[in-house]
Order: structure tokens, then C-alpha cells, then sequence
């Protein structure tokens, strides 16, 4: 599955809420996370404001679960790409590679971010997104 296939298929849900949450990863994708809004989360999703809030009590914890799946498919994306190669310098290069790849074609991955997350101290990128991480580069090594 190509990377373009891969934006097509967040269009697709099974559910409202993985269908909110897709949209919600693509408006942060196209608008970056401080430009996204429960407004066009809805939009996207092609549902209601009071449909998206239905499903997730506020802003803040759709962008955490968005964020957090998204981190996941990315890693996917990144460990399959790698795990294609025979050799571990291959596997490293080959990941490295489609990281770049994957950050060229999202113009907010392009440029740099500042926004903060309402509730206090809480970072954009969750525990599970960086462990999840770690076990990919493990795989790799």
C-alpha cells in the first residue's frame, strides 16, 4: 500500500469514532495541531460538532488518541518498509529513508510546530507513541 493509499484509507472507518479519529489525523496532518478544531474534525469526519463530542469529551483528548494512533501506524509503516531488507544496516537505512519520505509529504512535518495541549503538562507525544517507538528501532537493531 502506497503512502497515498494509506491518507485515502483514514477516510474509511468502521465506526463514528474511528471515522472522528481519522479525520482528526488528517486535519492535523493538512492544518497542523494547532490549527485543529473540533469544527473541522466535524467537517472532515462529515459529522455534527455534538456528534464528535458525543465520542470524546474535548479537543485535547481527540488529539491525544489521534496522535497516539497515528504514532502507531507510523511505526507500522516504518517497521514494514525496514523489515523488507536483509541486512540490520539495511533495515536502519531503509527506515531511516521512509521516515523522510513519510515527512516530505506532510507539509506540517515540514515546518516547525508550537502549540500546547490545554490540560497542564501533558506532552503531544504520549508514552505509548515513544515506547512504541523504542520497539520498532529494537526490531531493527
Amino acid at each position: 500500500m502506497s503512502d497515498t493509499e494509506s491518507f485515502e484509507a483514514l477516510q474509511k472507518a468502521e465506526s463514528t469514532r474511528e471515522q472522528i479519529l481519522n479525520a482528526t489525523m488528517l486535519c492535523i496532518i493538512q492544518l497542523g495541531p494547532g490549527r485543529t478544531n473540533i469544527s473541522n474534525i466535524a467537517t472532515q469526519a462529515g459529522v455534527s460538532r455534538p456528534t464528535v463530542y458525543a465520542h470524546f469529551e474535548n479537543l485535547d483528548d481527540l488529539i491525544i488518541e489521534a496522535v497516539q494512533k497515528g504514532t502507531g501506524l507510523l511505526c507500522a509503516s516504518i517497521a514494514s518498509s525496514a523489515q523488507k531488507h536483509a541486512t540490520q544496516a539495511e533495515r536502519i537505512i531503509a527506515a531511516y529513508e521512509h521516515t523522510l519520505n513519510l515527512a516530505g509529504q506532510v507539509d506540517v512535518l515540514r515546518t516547525p510546530m508550537s502549540f500546547s495541549i490545554a490540560e497542564g503538562d501533558r506532552d503531544i507525544i504520549p508514552e505509548e507513541g515513544i515506547v512504541a517507538a523504542k520497539r520498532v528501532l529494537a526490531e531493527l537493531l
